[in-house]
């Protein structure tokens, strides 16, 4: 299986950009001993509490749907762009339905 391009973004809170960075890159570095740099980090956006980054990992389908699994618990599509990259991208999560309105709001 050959390599592409996977990103998602992700709203990292600015006060932490560093140690959050540093936790992402080791458990993304865990999934892919192999190596050495498994992921870039692209800042998008910087606002005034939060920054939105383009998190890029090169990586074959099987290697990659092993991370998204873990990393957006099984809860994810992927979407190519034009530019041959493919988004992943969490999904909504379905509404609650063990209640009484069975998760409709009224």
């Amino acid at each position: 299986m050959s390599e592409k391009t996977y990103f998602f973004a992700i709203s990292i809170p600015r006060d932490e950009i560093i140690e959050y960075t540093g936790k992402l890159n080791s458990y993304i570095s865990k999934l892919f001993p192999e190596k050495k740099y498994p992921c870039t980090l692209k800042p998008l956006e910087v606002r005034d509490e939060e920054v939105i980054a383009k998190i890029v990992i090169q990586a074959t389908e099987k290697h990659i749907r092993e991370f998204a699994d873990r990393f957006f618990d099984k809860n994810y599509e992927f979407v190519e762009r034009e530019n041959g990259e493919i988004e992943i991208i969490q999904k909504d999560p379905e509404p609650a339905t063990d209640t009484d309105d069975h998760g409709l709001i009224h």
